[in-house]
């Protein structure tokens, strides 16, 4: 599977190379989305122009934070903080 994941990667090069755009690797970056308990290390690391891309576990998008597992932990922990600030407030 991972090898037709890098295989997608250097025809997105190709394709961006042939209409005079460059992928920027600094800002390149992936996860990995699974319901099912992966070892991420065991799946091997894709490639732009020989550098690795970035894994992250956590990332935003409109506004919710989506997490590799799947699980709305790290969302509901953001939330019930905003909400601890937000009723300090109303005490004090």
């Amino acid at each position: 599977m991972m090898t037709r994941l890098q295989a997608c990667a250097d025809h997105l090069v190709y394709c961006t190379q042939s209409n005079g755009m460059l992928i920027n690797n600094k800002k390149v970056e992936i996860v990995i989305l699974t319901s099912k308990k992966v070892n991420i290390n065991d799946i091997p690391r894709l490639c732009i122009h020989g550098n690795d891309i970035e894994r992250i576990t956590i990332f935003k998008l409109l506004g919710i934070f989506i997490s590799s597992d799947l699980l709305w932990d790290y969302m509901l922990h953001i939330y019930l903080k905003k909400l601890q600030s937000k009723c300090t407030a109303l005490i004090i």
